[in-house]
């Protein structure tokens, strides 16, 4: 049995690098996607994972596969398809290290995958199941989100969604959110960007967020801050953690990576049953700093930090945290 299983994309990501001469770019060429980098992550930090997803019979397909078994993920799962290409990604970086996608999907294999492409039993072997925004994009990976999150309620499994609205992908926010709105009831543990929750639900205001969402279905909502950190609302109260002060060169990854160290940390206390605020902010403390470590290097998955890198990132940090009782 597997810890997590990951469902959604895998991307090739072509990050800029310093460049020298007349050439404004230079590209280092990556693996990437959401439902990929946050796999890896996990792995990276002691969840046994596995990715169910669809590359391209091409050689970007074949290095992502190559890629995600030297960072431990169990790629069973992952088909290829000799008809379509692996969809890539060009990443564009500011002075700070934000990051803006120009996406190269339609057309592409990650969009096409169907329930006939899986082995269900071997997917569902699992104590989480993992999506995104990304598997909510048209072509047959909507229905087969859609199919895998009701049967994940059948099975009793915790669902875990990051919102990571991509607008370029859909055609109308009202689409996303109509989307969004009919997996909310299976959905155990959302995540999101504070600007993903003001865009596609209305408020950054996490105590609304909580109240709203926990009645539809989620129990654990977490709102990452860009550099100022993160916050959960859980069990009626909101609490706010600061970000680990490092040198930013690149900010592609750190979401993933935030939830890939989320859900690490939830399977090690024994999920979302054993919560409690005590446990929470030792979660949320060890996801900020492995975000902080991520964005330190170039691309999602090359910075990815191993349990023992975390914890002396933590040692360094002075970490700071808010409670407030959602009233």
């Amino acid at each position: 049995m597997h810890g997590l299983t990951a469902v959604g994309d895998i991307l090739a990501d072509y990050t800029p690098l310093p460049s020298s001469g007349r050439s404004r770019y230079d590209f280092m060429t990556n693996i990437g996607g959401t439902a990929t980098n946050c796999a890896a992550a996990a792995s990276r930090l002691g969840l046994t994972t596995m990715l169910v997803g669809r590359t391209g019979n091409d050689f970007m397909g074949e290095y992502a596969v190559d890629i995600l078994r030297d960072y431990g993920v169990d790629t069973s799962q992952i088909s290829r398809d000799s008809e379509r290409f692996t969809a890539h990604n060009f990443i564009s970086l500011d002075a700070d290290g934000e990051r803006h996608f120009t996406f190269g999907t339609r057309s592409s294999t990650f969009q096409q995958l169907g329930l006939e492409h899986i082995d269900l039993d071997s997917a569902f072997d699992c104590r989480m199941l993992y999506l995104t925004g990304m598997a909510l994009v048209d072509g047959p990976i909507l229905a087969t989100t859609n199919s895998f999150v009701r049967e994940a309620r059948l099975l009793g499994l915790p669902v875990a969604f990051d919102l990571n609205y991509r607008d370029p992908l859909f055609s109308g926010l009202s689409r996303f959110q109509d989307r969004v709105g009919r997996i909310l009831p299976y959905i155990s543990f959302i995540k999101g960007a504070r600007d993903e929750f003001e865009v596609v639900l209305g408020t950054r205001d996490l105590a609304e967020l909580g109240e709203r969402l926990s009645a539809a279905g989620p129990e654990l909502i977490i709102m990452t801050e860009d550099g100022h950190g993160a916050s959960y609302w859980w069990d009626g109260a909101a609490r706010h953690f600061d970000a680990v002060d490092v040198e930013v060169v690149d900010t592609t990854g750190a979401g993933d990576c935030f939830m890939g160290a989320a859900l690490s940390g939830l399977d090690r206390i024994g999920g979302l049953p054993a919560l409690s605020h005590e446990l929470l902010a030792g979660i949320m403390e060890r996801a900020n700093a492995a975000a902080a470590i991520c964005t330190s290097g170039f691309g999602a998955v090359p910075p990815l930090p191993d349990p023992d890198a975390v914890e002396r990132c933590l040692e360094g940090a002075e970490l700071g945290a808010t409670f407030a009782k959602v009233v």
